[in-house]
């Protein structure tokens, strides 16, 4: 599931300020936006509340900030699932004082008969006790 920012319809608006939009009419609380080349969207600005995820994704197609270019929509996808991602292991490992426990799962030899020439065959075991007690 992707994760969208959590964004008001005025930060919206300026965001796309900057990519060349300007706000061409006002009807109650839906701001019309256009671009110079004829693109354009509608952003609902309501006080004290976010964009909802599907609605900030509509928009963003409407706009077409990238064009036919999907690489470059895909680029960007992947940079904020890997800083998602970062700023998650950054929070949890602030949270438990350390990156991750790796004490339940640990390589250990397997026992077998079949060994290949000069090498262990390593597996992925638990220590037997719960995920609550591994600390």
């Amino acid at each position: 599931m992707s994760r969208f920012p959590s964004v008001t319809g005025i930060k919206l608006i300026k965001a796309l300020g900057t990519c060349g939009f300007e706000v061409v009419r006002v009807q109650g609380s839906h701001h019309f936006l256009r671009h110079s080349d004829g693109r354009c969207t509608v952003v609902p600005v309501h006080r004290g509340e976010t964009i909802g995820r599907g609605l900030l994704a509509q928009i963003l197609r409407d706009c077409e900030l990238f064009g036919l270019d999907a690489g470059l929509f895909h680029l960007t996808n992947l940079l904020l699932h890997t800083a998602n991602a970062v700023l998650l292991l950054l929070v949890l490992s602030a949270m438990t004082g350390r990156v991750w426990s790796s004490r339940c799962c640990r390589p250990q030899p397997r026992r077998s008969f079949l060994r290949p020439a000069g090498g262990h065959i390593l597996r992925w075991a638990g220590c037997g006790t719960s995920a609550r007690s591994c600390r």
